[in-house]
C-alpha cells in the first residue's frame, strides 16, 4: 500500500494510515519527495534477510536523508546475511540511495548456491497501494539491480520500469516463502523484521520471497557512488551501521517527476510563476499571487461584466449626442443635437420622395388608366374620353342652342334675323330677289335667250342662233324641195295653159 499522496507534489496532512497491518503514522504537510508513499524493498537473494523503508514514513534529517533500520538481529545463518536498513534522498533531479548491510556487494561464496555465489538480490521501488506480489503480477514495479553477480533476469545495472519479480531463493540454498524465513528466526529466539513495516508486515506476503527481477524495461543507468561522494551528501552511515554500504544514485525523471507523475515531465504541480512546487498561488482574478480584486467589477463579482461607465454600475454610460446619462437625443440633418430636422430622402428638411414614382418632388399621378405620370383623363364620360359636351353637357352632345336659345333647336339666323332667309339676290340684301342679268349686271334686264346676251334666241326650222331655215315643201329643213304648184319637188305649171 502507498502512504500519502504525490497531487501536485505535496503530502495529505496530519492523515494517519496503517501500514499492511504495521503502525500507523500522519505525515507532514509539505511539498517534498514526490516519492511520498512509495515502498522501497530489498532481500538478500537466498531470503536469509529483508528490509523496506516508506518515503516520508520517518521526517528527513536536515540534509534530506530519510533513513530505514532494520532489525540487526533477524539475519539467518550468520553475520554476513544481516541487513541494517536503506535510506534514501531526493532533489528536484535525482533521486540518491544506500543500502546497509554486511554482504559484500559481489556476494560471498556459498556451496549451497547453484552458481556458488549468494549476494544481494534486486532493490524494487513499488509507487502502487498494493502489496509486493500484487504489483509484481500487474508489471507495476520499478526496480534496480546494483549487483552485477546476482541472478537477477536483468540484463545490466540500472533502473527498470514495468517490472514482474520473481524468487532466486530456491537456486541459493534459501528460505521460499516469508512464513519460513520468519520462522526460522523466531527458531532463534528473534522476530523477523522489514524496516518501516515492522515484525506484522503483510507486504510480503506469508508464501512470497521475490527478490529479483524476473522481466521489465530498461530506463537507464545508475550512478554508483563512492565513500566520499557520500559523505559530501551528508550521510551518516553510523545511522545504519553495516559493515557494507553501497550507495547509487539515478535521473529521478526516470520513473517520476518532482509532481509525483509516473513519466511526467514536471510541470503539472508548477505553481503560477512555474516553479514546480512553489508557493505562488493564483487569486481568483487568475493573477499570480494577486490580491484578487484585478478582476472585480463595479459590483464586486470577479470577471464580471458590470461595468460604471458613468452613468452607474452595470448602467449605460453618457449617451446622445449631448453625453448625457440616459439620453436618446440624435444630431438631426442640420447638425442640431435634439433637433427635429429631418432628411427624408430629397435633402435635410424637404419633403421625401412623392408623387407616384416616388422621386424627389415628383407631382406625378396615376392616370385613369393606370400610367404614373400618364395624361389620360377621366372627365366624366371614361378615362381618355372627351367629357360631356353640347348644350346639354352630355357626353358626346354635339347640341348648340339655336338663335331661338332653343338647345338641340334647328332655328337659325341666317344674317337677316333668327328663323329668316338669310340674305339673298346678287346684291346680297335681305328679302331682295335681284339676280345679275346676262351682262352681269345685278338687276338688269339683258337676257341670253341662248344665242348670247341680249342677241335674239335661236330661230329657224333648226332653232339655231341666226338660222333662217325654214322646211321645204317635203319637209325637210332648210331643203331645197319647192312646190311650183303642182306638188312638191315637181315643175310647176306648164303649158299655155299654165297647168
Amino acid at each position: 500500500m502507498k502512504i500519502g499522496c504525490r497531487l501536485f507534489g505535496c503530502w495529505l496532512a496530519t492523515l494517519v494510515v496503517t501500514l499492511f497491518g504495521s503502525v500507523g503514522y500522519a505525515l507532514e504537510e509539505r511539498c517534498g519527495p514526490v516519492l511520498g508513499g512509495a515502498v522501497l524493498s530489498l532481500a538478500y537473494e537466498c531470503f536469509n534477510d529483508s528490509t523496506a523503508l516508506i518515503v516520508g514514513f520517518t521526517p528527513p534529517d536536515s540534509f534530506g536523508w530519510q533513513y530505514s533500520l532494520d532489525s540487526k538481529t533477524d539475519g539467518r545463518g550468520g553475520r554476513v546475511y544481516e541487513m541494517h536498513g536503506i535510506a534514501i534522498r531526493e532533489t528536484q533531479e535525482v533521486v540518491e540511495i544506500v543500502v546497509s548491510g554486511n554482504m559484500p556487494l559481489l556476494g560471498t561464496a556459498s556451496s549451497g548456491a547453484e552458481d556458488g555465489n549468494i549476494g544481494w538480490g534486486d532493490l524494487f521501488i513499488n509507487l502502487t497501494t498494493e502489496d509486493i506480489l500484487t504489483a509484481s503480477n500487474k508489471n507495476a514495479l520499478y526496480a534496480i539491480r546494483f549487483a552485477d553477480s546476482n541472478d537477477s533476469g536483468a540484463a545490466v545495472a540500472g533502473v527498470y520500469g514495468k517490472v514482474s519479480a520473481k524468487a532466486v531463493s530456491n537456486v541459493n540454498n534459501g528460505y521460499k516463502t516469508w512464513a519460513s524465513y520468519a520462522a526460522g528466526v523466531a527458531s532463534g529466539g528473534e522476530v523477523a523484521w522489514l524496516g518501516d513495516f515492522g515484525a506484522n508486515q503483510t507486504y510480503y506476503a506469508e508464501t512470497t520471497s521475490i527478490n529479483a527481477i524476473d522481466q521489465g524495461d530498461f530506463l537507464g543507468p545508475i550512478q554508483m557512488l563512492t565513500a566520499a561522494e557520500l559523505t559530501a551528501l551528508k550521510f551518516d552511515a553510523t545511522k545504519l551501521g553495516g559493515a557494507v554500504t553501497i550507495g547509487m544514485r539515478f535521473q529521478k525523471r526516470l520513473i517520476i517527476d518532482e509532481c509525483g507523475v509516473e513519466g511526467g515531465d514536471g510541470t503539472s504541480c508548477q505553481d503560477c510563476h512555474g516553479v514546480a512546487c512553489g508557493d505562488g498561488k493564483l487569486d481568483q482574478c487568475l493573477v499570480c499571487d494577486g490580491d484578487g480584486t484585478s478582476c472585480l467589477d463595479c459590483a464586486g463579482v470577479p470577471f464580471g461584466t458590470a461595468k460604471d461607465l458613468g452613468c452607474g454600475c452595470g448602467l449605460p454610460g453618457p449617451s446622445g449626442c449631448d453625453k448625457k446619462c440616459g439620453s436618446t437625443k440624435v444630431k438631426d440633418c442640420a447638425g442640431v443635437c435634439g433637433g427635429s430636422a429631418k432628411d427624408l430622402g430629397c435633402g435635410c428638411n424637404l419633403p421625401g420622395p412623392s408623387g407616384c414614382d416616388k422621386k424627389c418632388g415628383s407631382t406625378k399621378v396615376v392616370d385613369c388608366a393606370g400610367v404614373c405620370g400618364g395624361t389620360a383623363k377621366d372627365l366624366g364620360c371614361g378615362c381618355g374620353l372627351p367629357g360631356p359636351s353640347g348644350c346639354d353637357k352630355k357626353c358626346g352632345s354635339t347640341k348648340v342652342k339655336d338663335c331661338a336659345g332653343v338647345c338641340g333647336g334647328t332655328a337659325k339666323d341666317l344674317g337677316c334675323g333668327c328663323n329668316l332667309p338669310g340674305p339673298s339676290g346678287c346684291d346680297n340684301k335681305c328679302g331682295s330677289t335681284k339676280v345679275k342679268d346676262c351682262a352681269g349686271v345685278c338687276g338688269g334686264t339683258a337676257k341670253d335667250l341662248g344665242c348670247g346676251c341680249n342677241l335674239p334666241g335661236p330661230s329657224g326650222c333648226d332653232n339655231k342662233c341666226g338660222s333662217t331655215k325654214v322646211v321645204d315643201c317635203a319637209g325637210v329643213c332648210g331643203g331645197s324641195a319647192k312646190d311650183l304648184g303642182c306638188g312638191c319637188n315637181l315643175p310647176g305649171p306648164s303649158g299655155c295653159d299654165n297647168k
